[in-house]
């Protein structure tokens, strides 16, 4: 293991920010078992996304408490995962302390903030977070407890100042707002948001670099990077804008689907049409579509290589399906395109999860999703659509725009489904046909709010007949993988927050 001084934080053409200030130290083997130990607890936490349980905060006898668990300093081995610690960065020395740990655990690169207490501290925790201890360590400032440190109040805010912009206000509070496998968020003040990344990339963070560029290229419609916190060639976090009233997508689509359902009119007549929101959605998509062309430029697509992967996905999910004339006809007729088809990079799993509604408009919130496995590239048996070159697509990648455009129509069409077994299970109201008409009107607002962006049809092709055929094929392959997903331990992993009911609602 070898130990650094602090990585540096760098900005996004918001002025200047400072690096976590403190030095390096050096470890000794018995420091490194405990550490790796340490480390297997936290991961083993953050995999299963169930912290420990806990009263908001350990009295005068936590310590003593492990000791007679049988915890011992230098002594807690990892049981089952293999970890081997790659960089330590000591942002806080003595006690309370803050280490900032990169690891491989088990063939993953991960980073774990560890927060190191005297035992007999009381320590708050944020808001929604658990019992913090991961077990006992010992250094050169004596025996410690060793805490969670994004669970920890006060360590937590000492982070969230370590990575801060020096331009920033001061930050009085932080507040846990979400956390999984791949990154915490913490909101720092009324201000900013900083996500604290767990799986880091080989490189830089395809979300990081995708917001970055955006930002850049002038695309506004998401929430400002103000400061980038980097380490060798790790994304290890990323401070943004906080948005202010924000409404998360789907509950405005929601609310709009509540208003039809008890209404049971035309959804041109309900008092909560989607209609003008799908459009504008539509617009911004376009938008961020050109963004990204300008950013990262495009290359020729392969619709032959496009089909093969919704077939691929079609037949695992539904056999007889994949056999369905009318899907083999869409499929050949992808093949035969006339059209050139372009690629370039694109969001990868935009759906209203992944947007919000803010007095300015709509925004695209999340980017971090991790790696492809939205679009279904790691599913066993499905392969992954090749460029022209035969380059096989990954995170960072080029795909057809029309698949963020077909994520977005999938996600409309469950959502309304959804919705409307949850208000008349039995359709006794004839809620399903509601449904149908508002996933028909709201279809046909984004796709018109989508191709009417000036510079567009440079980026899909020119004939409506063309789209509808990769747009349908692409939403397919997304509910097959929704199918599989649904089967398989990535459900747990990437599945879409928002779903509820039956994915494969949108399957012919």
């Amino acid at each position: 293991m070898s130990v650094s001084a602090p990585g540096g934080v760098s900005g996004s053409g918001r002025g200047d920010v400072r690096a976590p200030s403190s030095g390096p130290r050096q470890g000794d083997p018995a420091q490194e078992r405990s550490l790796a130990g340490l480390v297997a607890v936290l991961a083993q936490r953050l995999s299963r996304r169930v912290p420990a349980t806990g009263d908001g905060a350990f009295g005068p006898t936590g310590a003593d408490g492990l000791a007679r668990h049988g915890y011992e300093p230098a002594a807690l081995e990892p049981s089952e995962a293999s970890v081997e610690v790659q960089e330590v960065q000591v942002l806080r020395s003595g006690r309370p302390g803050l280490l900032d740990v990169v690891a491989t655990v088990n063939g993953s690169t991960l980073h774990l903030a560890i927060g190191l207490r005297s035992p007999g501290d009381e320590v708050h925790l944020l808001a929604g977070a658990s019992d913090p201890v991961l077990g006992l360590y010992e250094d050169g400032h004596g025996l410690a407890v060793a805490v969670d440190a994004l669970c920890d109040a006060e360590i937590a805010l000492w982070l969230v100042e370590e990575v801060m912009p020096s331009s920033a206000e001061q930050v009085p509070y932080v507040r846990l707002m979400g956390t999984d496998p791949s990154s915490t968020r913490l909101a720092a003040g009324d201000s900013y948001v900083l996500t604290i990344f767990h799986t880091l990339c080989d490189g830089p963070n395809p979300g990081v670099e995708l917001l970055v560029a955006l930002d850049e290229a002038g695309f506004n419609h998401i929430p400002a990077p103000l400061a980038r916190w980097r380490h060798r060639s790790w994304d290890l976090g990323l401070v943004q804008e906080q948005l202010s009233g924000a409404s998360p997508g789907t509950a405005v689509a929601e609310a709009s689907l509540r208003d039809l359902y008890e209404a049971g009119c035309d959804p041109a007549e309900a008092g909560g049409d989607f209609a003008s929101e799908a459009g504008a959605l539509g617009t911004m998509t376009a938008r961020m579509h050109l963004a990204l062309d300008s950013a990262f430029g495009r290359r020729a697509g392969n619709p032959a290589s496009w089909a093969q992967s919704v077939s691929s996905a079609v037949s695992l999910a539904e056999p007889d399906l994949a056999d369905r004339p009318d899907v083999v006809a869409m499929l050949e007729a992808m093949r035969a395109l006339p059209f050139p088809c372009t690629e370039i990079r694109v969001h990868g799993d935009l759906h209203l999860g992944r947007v919000c509604r803010t007095e300015q408009g709509w925004y695209v919130w999340d980017l971090m999703w991790p790696d492809a496995a939205a679009e279904g590239r790691v599913l066993p048996g499905i392969p992954a659509p090749e460029t022209t070159a035969g380059q096989e697509l990954d995170a960072t990648s080029t795909a057809s725009p029309l698949q963020d455009v077909a994520t977005m129509l999938w996600c409309l069409s469950t959502l309304a489904a959804a919705a409307a077994g949850g208000h008349d299970p039995a359709d006794e109201r004839g809620t399903t046909k509601l449904a149908e008409a508002w996933e028909r009107r709201n279809r046909r607002a984004f796709l018109s709010g989508y191709l009417n962006v000036p510079g567009i049809l440079g980026i899909v092709p020119p004939d409506r007949g063309a789209i509808r055929t990769i747009t349908s094929a692409l939403e397919l392959r997304r509910a097959a993988i929704e199918r599989l997903r649904s089967l398989s331990a990535l459900e747990a992993e990437a599945a879409p927050s928002y779903d509820s009911g039956d994915p494969t609602g949108t399957l012919p």
